[in-house]
């Protein structure tokens, strides 16, 4: 009672009660609101931090997509009448046909052998008309699947015919980097007359070189096919 008395005696009266319950809700609606605040400050900084992160991978994703696009150029990409076209979400490349909106994921078959301007220009410096033609019919016989690109099981089997010897799935994952410029996991035939261009210059690897000249001289169609 004394501590509860205003005037320091030990009774107290109807004022006083009113005023010390007055007093007992102001300090939990004081604390509530302390504890409120204290609260949206730790949401506040956890809403920060979940965002930062968040942002931080969306842009490392699209630094790891900007660096894996990088060396895409249009002559790479555009076929005609058809645009080669990667998936935003299966992150896989797609063919769209320009004029009817069309798109399906294999190579459609009437770009199979498609080579822009600048790219048969570069290739007919290097090599002549019956040369590109015999570069055709290899690409063909490799193209076990028909499905107008080059795998690295395919890519296995063309090196091991044209070495004699095994090679594993890593060894043919590299060769596959040397040459598969658009990072979609396997060689078109742009990309595989852009190798024969590297091999006449002497910029590839020794077992590229053994490839291109085991094609040339048509020792591994019977292997492959």
């Amino acid at each position: 009672k004394r501590r509860m008395s205003m005037d320091n005696t030990v009774d107290f009266g109807f004022l006083e009660y009113v005023k010390v319950l007055a007093a007992v809700k102001h300090w939990r609606e004081t604390n509530f609101t302390i504890g409120e605040r204290i609260g949206n400050f730790f949401k506040r900084q956890w809403h920060k931090a979940t965002h930062s992160f968040a942002d931080a991978v969306c842009h490392g994703l699209s630094a790891v997509a900007l660096g894996r696009n990088k060396r895409i150029t249009p002559d790479q990409t555009d076929f005609g009448a058809w645009e080669k076209k990667l998936h935003p979400v299966l992150d896989q490349w797609y063919f769209e046909n320009k004029e009817t909106g069309h798109s399906q994921w294999h190579m459609p078959d009437e770009i199979k052998f498609h080579l822009s301007d600048k790219q048969f220009k570069n290739l007919r410096k290097n090599y002549e008309p019956a040369e590109i033609e015999h570069f055709k019919e290899s690409f063909q016989q490799i193209d076990i699947d028909d499905s107008g690109t080059l795998d690295e099981v395919e890519l296995k089997v063309l090196m091991e015919a044209s070495m004699g010897v095994s090679i594993t799935r890593g060894q043919a994952h590299g060769l596959m980097q040397e040459v598969d410029y658009d990072h979609s996991g396997s060689i078109d035939f742009a990309e595989f007359c852009a190798l024969m261009i590297r091999v006449k210059k002497g910029k590839t690897s020794a077992r590229w070189e053994n490839a291109a000249k085991a094609m040339k001289e048509g020792t591994i169609t019977s292997s492959i096919r």
